[in-house]
């Protein structure tokens, strides 16, 4: 999953809380706090960061910042694809 398909999992969240009743609506909001707003914006964060690293790398070389380097098997298709699923989880 690359930057696309972050953004058509997040449509697809805007979605069904639009399709939702007002009541349900209306709890949803109350359950979904603050920390859990931080945690959902911070693994948006991430997977745009991930995705998007060897070209802010490219823009801020004055900084000498270096890439984002994968281990254990991941790239940035499965890290992406692992905040969408934290992102789900901590909606639902």
């Amino acid at each position: 999953m690359d930057a696309s398909g972050l953004f058509t999992v997040l449509s697809i969240f805007v979605a069904v809380i639009a399709l939702i009743p007002d009541e349900r609506r209306e709890d949803l909001k109350l359950r979904f706090s603050l920390g859990e707003r931080r945690i959902f914006i911070l693994l948006c964060v991430v997977a745009i960061l991930i995705n998007y690293s060897v070209p802010i790398v490219s823009v801020f070389k004055e900084f000498d910042l270096k890439p984002f380097y994968y281990f254990w098997g991941f790239d940035e298709k499965i890290v992406t694809m692992t905040c969408a699923l934290l992102m789900s989880v901590f909606l639902f």
